[in-house]
């Protein structure tokens, strides 16, 4: 609980071998998260972070965020299945265009919508460190995929999105499939569970003819019959990068 995670904080301010520190599913709530995050503030052993399945919300989040800001040795944050929402997910997205350590940012089911992947994705215009990015079970729709998509033509640096059970439809498949036209970048691509149909597959599909760098895609559950199967089956037969 909280109490616990206060005490682990103050260990931390003082503590220098500690490099993964593993709290899953501890109920340390906001007031926990924000200990800790003040410790890391000076702590510069920490490298791995795992606060998943600990009620944290906007305020933890927000805290954490501050803390980014000028920490430089946190590579791996997560944080999934907490309420950090719209609110959390802009507080960390804004720490993000300045921090140059997190490579891996997991915030799978976090109730973040179209306006927190929204943010995400504009802050991963200009960051470079973030190879990672799970934003899995996040209600994110249409317009978050878009603005994902118009991130990944210019971006250079994140090698996995995770996408799995949001609701990106066909539109938001299509984006992205347009972005992989150009995209050297990202190797593995889970879209698993968000109903983008045949005509979503199809264009992913023409995606894949150009594309050399998705080496994984995951397209389960999502309503693909005959004609997308069919279309996906075409680009690999050209296609030399897929392996799953």
């Amino acid at each position: 609980g909280e109490a616990g995670a206060t005490q682990l904080a103050d260990a931390l301010r003082t503590n220098t071998s500690v490099e993964k520190l593993d709290l899953y599913g501890n109920s340390i709530g906001d007031a926990g998260a924000t200990q800790l995050a003040d410790a890391l503030r000076t702590n510069t052993s920490v490298k791995e972070l795992d606060l998943s399945c600990n009620s944290i919300g906007e305020a933890g989040a927000t805290q954490l965020a501050n803390t980014l800001r000028t920490n430089t040795s946190v590579k791996k944050l997560d944080l999934n299945g907490n309420s950090i929402g719209e609110a959390g997910a802009t507080q960390l997205a804004d720490a993000l265009r300045t921090n140059t350590s997190v490579e891996k940012l997991d915030l799978y089911g976090n109730s973040i919508g179209d306006a927190g992947a929204t943010q995400l994705a504009d802050a991963l215009r200009t960051n470079t460190s973030v190879k990672e990015l799970d934003l899995s079970c996040n209600s994110i729709g249409e317009a978050g995929a878009t603005q994902l998509a118009n991130t990944l033509r210019t971006n250079t640096s994140v090698k996995k999105l995770d996408l799995n059970g949001n609701s990106i439809g066909e539109a938001g498949a299509t984006q992205l499939a347009d972005a992989l036209r150009t995209n050297t970048s990202v190797e593995k691509l889970d879209l698993y569970g968000n109903s983008i149909g045949d005509a979503g597959a199809t264009q992913l599909a023409d995606a894949l003819r150009t594309n050399t760098s998705v080496e994984k895609l995951d397209l389960y559950g999502n309503s693909i019959g005959d004609a997308g199967a069919t279309q996906l089956a075409d680009a690999l037969r050209t296609n030399t990068s897929v392996k799953e």
